[in-house]
């Protein structure tokens, strides 16, 4: 093991098996009692014997919060005028 990541009620592992099946297991605290050692709080979250090319070796683990969505309307917005942008560029161009 090289590395451990909690955040908060769950965590990853890695594993480095010398017969090749490198995990990711991840843990999860269901119950709220502290650990991750009752039924189902440990799982394989990744599993070289699955993947066939990862992980191969793991070594860190951490986690990473997701960048923030872009509400729907905005995204809309910002689609149209990039399409018209586009459209304007492809008129001038073909005159």
């Amino acid at each position: 093991m090289f590395d451990f990541a909690i955040d908060g009620d769950h965590g990853l592992v890695p594993s480095n098996e010398f017969n090749g099946d490198d995990q990711i297991f991840a843990l999860y605290d269901l119950n709220g009692d502290g650990d991750f050692l009752d039924t189902g709080e440990t799982v394989s979250f990744l599993s070289f014997s699955d993947q066939g090319e990862y992980p191969r070796r793991p070594r860190s683990v951490a986690f990473y919060n997701s960048p923030a969505a872009v509400p729907l309307p905005a995204t809309g917005v910002l689609l149209f005028g990039a399409l018209a942008g586009l459209g304007a560029r492809r008129r001038r161009r073909s005159k």
